[in-house]
């Protein structure tokens, strides 16, 4: 995919983005509601990524790779969604044969699905996400090796190459959504979201044929912050 291309991709995102902000500002004022609020906070949580390797390279080619890792960020929302600001980080599972780590900055906007049409709260509330994301994996192992006796005898693990990848992240999560009389709050969720592949580069040729695709990524995890509430 080429610059321009990326670029019109990631714009568009932003704009999706910025019209769910907007949107819910605009049901504010239709809220039967006497309070508006706006909750600052943050949240982390354990993360579990999965995605298939595309790949000129055969050890790497179809694998599926499986993550763990955890993720924090921070958050500005108000009673209909909310915009998010994620970073993360995940080592692969014994399950995958060859050394994998991946580092992850990630922005989405999350919409409340009950609140659209009336503003009432739910101990459990259902909500839609989009995003977009940008990923570094760094690939670890010998299998680019010729000298098959180098293969064998090594213990180390060297760095092969590292592969950047840009998605739009679609999903959809759940809050247990608790509140005191202090107006400080604990969001307990859990969301699965799904990556399409915008674009990709690769520090060097070796790689340059190495995608990451079908991405899916399942988080569970604690949301703490304050409401600030405007009469």
């Amino acid at each position: 995919m080429n610059q321009s291309i990326k670029r019109k991709s990631i714009r568009g995102i932003m704009f999706i983005l910025l019209i769910i902000l907007v949107g819910a500002k605009s049901y504010i004022a239709k809220a039967q509601s006497v309070h508006n609020y706006t909750y600052y906070g943050y949240g982390l949580s354990l993360s579990v990524p999965q995605q298939t390797l595309s790949s000129n390279i055969s050890q790497l080619n179809g694998l599926k790779v499986n993550l763990v890792g955890y993720n924090l960020g921070g958050m500005i929302a108000n009673k209909y969604g909310k915009l998010k600001a994620n970073i993360g980080s995940y080592y692969s599972g014994s399950s995958t044969p060859y050394e994998i780590d991946v580092l992850r900055g990630s922005i989405s906007g999350h919409i409340y699905m009950l609140r659209l049409s009336k503003v009432k709260a739910h101990l459990f509330e259902p909500y839609a996400v989009l995003g977009m994301s940008q990923q570094v994996s760094k690939f670890y192992g010998n299998y680019l090796s010729n000298d098959p006796q180098n293969v064998s005898s090594s213990t180390s693990q060297p760095l092969l190459g590292k592969v950047n990848s840009t998605r739009m992240n679609v999903g959809a999560g759940v809050e247990l959504q608790l509140e005191n009389d202090f107006q400080k709050f604990i969001h307990v969720f859990a969301e699965v979201t799904y990556g399409a592949p915008l674009s990709s580069s690769a520090s060097n040729s070796s790689f340059s044929q190495t995608k990451v695709m079908n991405a899916i990524t399942f988080n569970l995890g604690v949301n703490f912050g304050i409401v600030k509430i405007s009469r």
